[in-house]
C-alpha cells in the first residue's frame, strides 16, 4: 500500500510538473499531505477489499463479551483438569497405603475428626453428614435455565450422593468459602476401595462452593462418587479429607 501510494505521488507530481524535465522539486510539506490523501483515497476507492462500514460499538461489545466468556470457561476447564488430577492422586496414594499394609508395614494411626469444619477451619457453620442417596443422575430435577448441568452415571454404574448440612450457628452472615481451599474428598467403600470425589459443576458442591450464609440459615451440600451398580451398597464408607497437606478420615457409618 505505502508503495502504491508513493508511485501514484510521483505520477502526480509529473503530471503537474510537465516541462521541467526529470526533475522532481521538494512540494511544501501541506502540498504533499493533501496529496498524499488524494492518493491514499483513490487506492481505496479503487480496493475490492474495501468497505465504509465500520464496526458499531455494539458490535465491538458483543466480541468483547465473547471472548470473555471464552476466557471464562478456559479457565474453568483448566481448575477442572487441575482438581481431576488431585483426585488422581488421592486414589493413588490411597492405593500405595493399601500396599503397605499388605506387606506389613506399620503406618502411623491418621487423626479421626468427628467435625468437618473443625478440620478445615471453618468457625461460626456447623457441617455434618446428612445421609446419603443412590441414583442414576444428580440433581434429580433441574429448573428451567440451569445452566450448572446434570451429573449422569455412565452405564452399569449408580451415582452415590453423599450429603451434607451446612447450619450457621452465628448470630451474623458467614461467608464458606471451600473453592479458595485446598480441600479434596476420598471415600473408601466397605470393599477396600477407595472412589475419588467427582469434579462437578454443581452450586452446591462442597468441594468447591462458595457462598454467604445469613444468620441461622442452613443449606445442604453434596459430594459424588461413581461405582458399579453391585457395589452400590455404601452403608460403611469412610470420608477421606485433605486440606492441603493435612490429611483426616471421618467415618460416616
Amino acid at each position: 500500500m505505502k508503495r502504491a501510494i508513493q508511485f501514484i505521488i510521483i505520477s502526480l507530481a509529473a503530471v503537474c510538473l510537465c516541462g521541467c524535465g526529470n526533475a522532481i522539486p521538494d512540494l511544501p510539506e501541506e502540498d504533499m499531505r493533501k496529496v498524499e490523501e488524494y492518493a491514499a483515497g483513490l487506492l481505496l476507492k479503487y480496493d475490492a477489499n474495501y468497505s465504509e462500514s465500520m464496526v458499531t460499538a455494539e458490535e465491538y461489545a458483543e466480541e468483547q463479551a465473547k471472548l470473555e466468556r471464552k476466557a471464562a470457561m478456559q479457565a474453568q476447564a483448566a481448575e477442572l483438569r487441575r482438581q481431576e488430577e488431585a483426585a488422581k492422586q488421592e486414589e493413588n496414594s490411597s492405593a500405595d497405603e493399601g500396599s503397605g499394609e499388605d506387606s506389613g508395614e506399620v503406618l502411623p494411626p491418621e487423626p479421626v475428626y468427628t467435625d468437618i469444619d473443625e478440620f478445615f477451619g471453618i468457625g461460626g457453620i456447623d457441617i455434618e453428614s446428612a445421609g446419603y442417596t443412590v441414583c442414576d443422575k444428580y440433581p434429580e430435577a433441574t429448573a428451567e435455565g440451569d445452566w450448572q448441568g446434570i451429573v449422569t452415571a455412565s452405564p452399569g454404574n449408580k451415582l452415590v450422593v453423599f450429603k451434607f448440612s451446612a447450619v450457621n450457628s452465628s448470630g451474623e452472615d458467614k461467608l464458606l468459602d471451600m473453592a479458595s481451599m485446598d480441600a479434596h474428598f476420598a471415600f473408601k467403600l466397605g470393599d477396600g476401595s477407595t472412589k475419588a470425589a467427582l469434579t462437578t459443576l454443581l452450586l452446591n458442591d462442597f468441594s468447591s462452593c462458595r457462598e454467604t450464609l445469613a444468620a441461622g440459615a442452613s443449606d445442604e451440600l453434596v459430594l459424588l462418587i461413581e461405582v458399579e451398580e453391585s457395589k452400590a451398597d455404601v452403608s460403611s464408607v469412610t470420608m477421606v479429607m485433605r486440606n492441603g497437606s493435612d490429611r483426616a478420615e471421618l467415618s460416616l457409618d
